[in-house]
């Protein structure tokens, strides 16, 4: 979250994909941080996984 442009979300639309997410992570963060944080680790764990090849991305 800390490594967003400001000015890239002040020119994207309402239902922007990436303002959706830095606004709920932020909801989240004020609701339970707690939540946040595990949800984050989780996240870090999937994405090292991914990088080492152990998982694979899903396919359609």
């Amino acid at each position: 979250m800390t490594e967003t442009r400001p000015d890239a979300l002040q020119i994207a639309g309402p239902i922007h994909s990436h303002r959706l997410m830095l606004r709920s992570l932020g909801l989240m963060r004020d609701l339970s941080p707690d939540d946040l944080n595990r949800f984050t680790g989780c996240v870090d764990t999937v994405l090292i996984l991914a990088n080492s090849g152990r998982i694979k991305p899903a396919t359609k």
